[in-house]
């Protein structure tokens, strides 16, 4: 895939999260927006840590298995961006603004 248009997919997925946290955060609560937010967001880096672990031990698994893989990265990726957008970034930044005041 494009190097731009992956970076064009992060940056979206940042700023959907962003907006959607903005929405649901008073409705659902920081506390469990923070836990789905740790709980997606390492999820995420398993699966990225587990695709380059197979990429560097080849032998272990087809290296068709491999070529059928390669969206993993990308979408472990926005996952990532996405669910650290919900959680950590939007409310840490508005406990920030708040102690600051």
């Amino acid at each position: 895939m494009d190097a731009g248009l992956s970076t064009f997919l992060v940056a979206v997925a940042q700023v959907v999260g962003t907006l959607i946290a903005v929405l649901i955060v008073e409705r659902f609560g920081r506390k469990i927006l923070l836990v789905i937010s740790d709980f997606c967001m390492s999820i995420s880096i398993f699966t990225l840590g587990a695709y380059f672990y197979l990429e560097e031990h080849p032998n272990k698994f087809a290296p068709q298995t491999m070529e059928d893989l390669g969206w993993l990265p990308l979408v472990s990726l926005i996952i990532y961006i996405f669910t650290f957008s919900i959680g950590k970034l939007y409310i840490r930044k508005t406990q920030l603004h708040r102690c600051t005041k």
